[in-house]
């Protein structure tokens, strides 16, 4: 193989990789509103008595959880539903409004100004028919974007002191691993005569 094919393989090859890892650093720390969202808990209470003198009455809940972990303001935040409940709640006591669109697939839509970064919204539902509660959401957006749903799973969070010596290893590391990378493999064929 020719040397001047070698370099230019390997040039572009290096510029790959360095526009990806641009890429990555932005996507990470760009000023952007990112809208994730996931089922909190649901529950059915049978044969409740609501009121004396009325028949027992099955109730359902759940509740649903929207944070934004971007590093702007989610502005103009919709969440659309299939179904209407009987009533919700939202935590913190947030302004919204409430819209009953007439098309088939969305039934009831609330509207939020905005949702600050790190901000989490609960929501809880009460409803008087059972369904599954991920179909009762249809989708959460903002004017940066459409929420992602997520599945989590609760696990103790580690203090933020050793979250931060976790990043600084992680960089580190993969600093050695390009100087290591440019050093052995890239220098040595750049430099053949």
């Amino acid at each position: 193989m020719d040397i001047n094919v070698l370099q230019s393989l390997i040039a572009g090859i290096i510029s790959f990789v360095f526009t990806l890892l641009l890429w990555l650093i932005q996507y990470l720390y760009e000023k952007k509103a990112r809208l994730v969202y996931y089922l909190g808990g649901a529950s059915d209470f049978s044969n409740v008595l609501v009121q004396e003198g009325q028949p027992l009455v099955n109730v359902y809940s759940h509740t649903l959880v929207v944070k934004n972990i971007g590093k702007a303001v989610a502005e103009q935040v919709e969440i659309y539903q299939g179904l209407k409940p009987i009533a919700f709640s939202i935590f913190p006591d947030i302004r919204h409004a409430i819209e009953q669109p007439t098309g088939e697939d969305v039934k009831h839509i609330i509207k939020i100004d905005y949702l600050e970064p790190d901000g989490e919204l609960t929501l809880s539902y009460l409803y008087n028919y059972p369904h599954q509660p991920a179909n009762f959401v249809s989708k959460i957006r903002c004017k940066d974007g459409s929420g992602t749903p997520i599945s989590v799973f609760p696990v103790r969070a580690l203090p933020p002191y050793i979250n931060l010596l976790i990043k600084v290893v992680f960089y580190f590391g993969l600093l050695t691993i390009l100087f290591l990378v440019a050093k052995n493999i890239i220098l040595p064929l750049i430099n053949i005569q």
